[in-house]
């Protein structure tokens, strides 16, 4: 179980297809965006914020997004810090966001996506990797002067 603010208790479901047996209490979803500029403030604002997500790309802010550009622009995601899943949707075991559900959504909304990807100001040039948060950033990252510079 999980606990939340307040004393409130989560139980998991006991499910044989999740890794630790611990099924879902709920969906962490990111798909309500309707701009990349919407997306970028929601990271910049929530609860771990990312300062400077108004100026990085998509990719750059969040391993999960990284993935979902790659996706959505069918790119090799290969290097990605998470994976896509082999198994289609229709076939996937387990409970799924009742949007998806309906027909023809996953598809229609996979497709707006990349349209707003493209449309994106800042473009794809730069992933995950290229944050200084990440392993690999803080590997390749430039260490900042007195003044920050």
């Amino acid at each position: 179980f999980r606990r939340d603010q307040g004393g409130f208790k989560f139980i998991f479901e006991d499910v044989s297809y999740l890794r630790f047996r611990m099924g879902h209490t709920g969906f962490h979803f990111h798909n309500f965006f309707d701009t990349t500029q919407q997306l970028r403030n929601k990271y910049r604002t929530y609860g771990h914020p990312v300062p400077q997500a108004d100026n990085m790309t998509i990719s750059e802010i969040h391993p999960d997004l990284d993935l979902f550009v790659d996706c959505v622009l069918n790119r090799n995601a290969t290097s990605n810090k998470h994976k896509t899943l082999t198994t289609r949707l229709e076939e996937f075991e387990g409970r799924i966001p009742i949007a998806y559900t309906i027909d023809g959504y996953s598809l229609a909304r996979h497709k707006e996506m990349g349209q707003i990807l493209l449309e994106d100001e800042l473009g794809h040039d730069k992933s995950w990797h290229d944050n200084p948060v990440s392993p690999v950033g803080k590997k390749n990252s430039v260490p900042l002067d007195e003044k920050g510079k």
